[in-house]
C-alpha cells in the first residue's frame, strides 16, 4: 500500500472513531409510539423520563412546515407519558422535539430578610417563590420551619392561593432579643413544570435555604422608668364661664 493511501486510510479511521465518541454521548431520543385507543383516538406515549421533548404536529411536511405543540401529556403508572386526540379526516404528521428543559422554581424573597433586626415577635415568615409550585406540593412543617436554641417554635404553614409564597405563623411569640433561624427545605416539593424547587438558588433543583434574623428586645431595663404628665390636646372649656 502507497504511503498516501495509508494516510487517507488512517485519516477515514480516525473520522469513524470520533462520529462513534459523539454518538456515545449523545443522549438517546425517546421513542415515540402511536397507538389506537378507540375507534376515535389515537394514543400518543414516550418515556416519561425525557422530560425535555415536546409532542408537535403539523399538517404539512417541508421548510415551510409550522409545528404547533400538541400538549405535555400525562405520567402513567408504567413510566410513560401519554396523550390521546381524535381522528381527524386530514393528514397530520407528528414529532417530538427537544427543548431547553425549563429553570428551576426558587425563592426570590424572604420576610423578614436575611440578617433583619428588631422583628416583632408575632411577625410572621414569609418566602416567594419565582413560579407556582404544583398542585400536588404540599408545604409542610418539616420543610418549613423556624427555631432558636435548638427548639423549634410552633407554627402552622400556609400556602397562597396563587402558590407563590409560602407563610409560617406563630402558634406562640418568639422570643424577644433572640437569634432565630429559619430553614426552608425543597425535598419533595415541586413547581408547575414538575421540577424540584431549587431552595437554595443553586441552579440545581432541590436543596435548603437557611438564614437567622434577631427578634425586637421590649424587655424593660433596670433602674429606667417613664414620667411625667399627659396633656389634652385641645383645651377644656371654661366650665365657669360658659361661651368664653
Amino acid at each position: 500500500m502507497k504511503k498516501n493511501e495509508l494516510r487517507w486510510w488512517w485519516f477515514l479511521f480516525v473520522l469513524l472513531a470520533l462520529a462513534k465518541a459523539v454518538r456515545g454521548q449523545t443522549p438517546a431520543r425517546p421513542q415515540l409510539d402511536v397507538q389506537p385507543a378507540t375507534a376515535q383516538q389515537l394514543r400518543f406515549q414516550w418515556t416519561s423520563t425525557a422530560t425535555n421533548f415536546m409532542l408537535e404536529s403539523t399538517d404539512a411536511l417541508g421548510i415551510s412546515a409550522q409545528w404547533q405543540p400538541v400538549g405535555p401529556g400525562a405520567v402513567l403508572p408504567n413510566n410513560q407519558f401519554t396523550f390521546s386526540l381524535p381522528v381527524a379526516v386530514q393528514t397530520r404528521f407528528f414529532r417530538l422535539r427537544a427543548v431547553a428543559p425549563p429553570t428551576p422554581t426558587t425563592v426570590s424573597e424572604t420576610s423578614p430578610s436575611r440578617g433583619e433586626s428588631g422583628v416583632a415577635v408575632t411577625r410572621p415568615t414569609v418566602v416567594r417563590f419565582t413560579a407556582p409550585l404544583a398542585q400536588s406540593s404540599v408545604v409542610t412543617e418539616e420543610n418549613f420551619s423556624t427555631s432558636f436554641g435548638g427548639r423549634q417554635l410552633l407554627t402552622r404553614v400556609e400556602l397562597s392561593a396563587d402558590r407563590k409564597t409560602a407563610t409560617l405563623f406563630y402558634l406562640e411569640n418568639m422570643p424577644a432579643g433572640t437569634r432565630v433561624n429559619v430553614l426552608f427545605d425543597g425535598t419533595g416539593l415541586l413547581d408547575e413544570t414538575g421540577q424540584a424547587v431549587d431552595a437554595d438558588g443553586d441552579g440545581v433543583p432541590g436543596g435548603q435555604l437557611s438564614f437567622s434574623f434577631d427578634t425586637a428586645n421590649n424587655s424593660a431595663l433596670p433602674t429606667t422608668a417613664v414620667s411625667g404628665h399627659v396633656y389634652a390636646t385641645e383645651a377644656v372649656p371654661d366650665l365657669a364661664h360658659p361661651g368664653s
